[in-house]
């Protein structure tokens, strides 16, 4: 199985460009920009549809990036392990996360130590959890990559105080 994950990680290596980061890094801020925004006419007062409309953004984004993916690495004929292998190798790559999973009855447990990247721009800030756009992001993509719908609920947020980010996944179907 180490052989495997190597394997992964050389192919992931291989597409990205040497200059990727600083690109992506650009990319990525348009994305905080947004989500600060839509972020902060909530605690004015704005209702919640704003939250869902970070959840339907990120769950869009989610599926684009599975689907992305599974067609750019040739997954489809692959094992559901080796999928998230791919996704797991891709992420730490890209240096946004790191994610712990784990299991509980009935559900999954992503844990993203040290938060999501948008929940560090609200450490210990909210009192609330804010990874809305996340949240969407993870169900998108398992979605794509899994052909599974979920829900996910975060359980643990940065910006209320928590040590990390951390989202329980149920599968729907």
């Amino acid at each position: 199985m180490e052989d495997d994950f190597k394997n992964i990680s050389n192919k992931v290596n291989s597409v990205l460009p040497d200059d990727w980061i600083g690109g992506f890094e650009l990319g990525w801020s348009w994305t905080e920009d947004f989500e600060r925004r839509i972020y902060s006419l909530y605690l004015q007062g704005m209702n919640s549809n704003l939250l869902k409309l970070l959840y339907d953004a990120g769950y869009d984004t989610g599926k684009r990036l599975g689907e992305g993916i599974l067609s750019y690495f040739e997954l489809e004929p692959r094992s559901l392990k080796e999928r998230a292998y791919y996704f797991d190798v891709f992420l730490s790559k890209i240096h946004i996360v790191t994610i712990k999973y784990s299991k509980e009855e009935g559900y999954r447990i992503l844990t993203f130590i040290g938060g999501t990247q948008f929940s560090r721009n609200f450490k210990e800030l909210t009192g609330e959890s804010i990874c809305h756009h996340t949240a969407g992001l993870i169900a998108g993509c398992t979605k794509a990559l899994f052909n599974r719908d979920v829900i996910v609920v975060e359980s643990r947020c940065l910006a209320k105080g928590d040590t990390d980010c951390e989202f329980r996944v149920w599968v729907t179907d």
